[in-house]
């Protein structure tokens, strides 16, 4: 049953997408999607992907005009989290050989080894970007938050001293 309701509710998506852009449009901006929610590419470099998608400024003409596609991107963006949590263990875990040149008073020097600085520096961009994707899981700022049972706000009872020794 469950995996009906996904199904209806991607019908009812496509639908709506098409009576707002047109069939044509609306297969090309939910394939967008699923590209964003499946890559860690820019939209940017997305949109060059094919020609029948539209540039840059006139996805964003979209999205600022339809509500359920601002919904959908949002959807995708937060999905390619995950991907990326998977690519820096990736970059972490896989050496990365290429070759540096340094320039000496001795001459040119090539040294051949691992890319250190540049892992370093793919792992940090992808920890940057999860930050502000999803700063409540990935973010740097740690805040505590106080609540009461099952998640409830918490509620504070104030009784008076008079009340607590209940003087004659």
């Amino acid at each position: 049953m469950a995996e009906d309701d996904g199904i209806d509710k991607a019908l009812d998506l496509h639908s709506e997408l098409t009576a707002s852009f047109g069939p044509g449009i609306a297969a090309c901006l939910l394939e967008i999607m699923s590209k964003v929610a499946n890559t860690t590419r820019p939209i940017t470099q997305i949109l060059k992907d094919c020609d029948s998608y539209p540039a840059v400024s006139e996805f964003y003409a979209y999205l600022h005009h339809n509500e359920l596609l601002r919904k959908l991107y949002a959807r995708a963006r937060l999905m390619r989290c995950e991907i990326f949590v998977d690519e820096i263990q990736d970059i972490a875990d896989t050496p990365q050989t290429g070759t540096t040149e340094r320039v000496s008073e001795k001459g040119k020097v090539t040294i051949t080894g691992d890319m250190l600085d540049h892992r370093k520096l793919r792992i940090e961009t992808r920890k940057w970007l999860l930050g502000k994707m999803k700063p409540r899981e990935f973010g740097d700022k740690n805040t505590t938050e106080h609540v009461g049972k099952d998640g409830e706000p918490l509620t504070i009872t104030f009784k008076s001293i008079l009340e607590q020794k209940k003087l004659p």
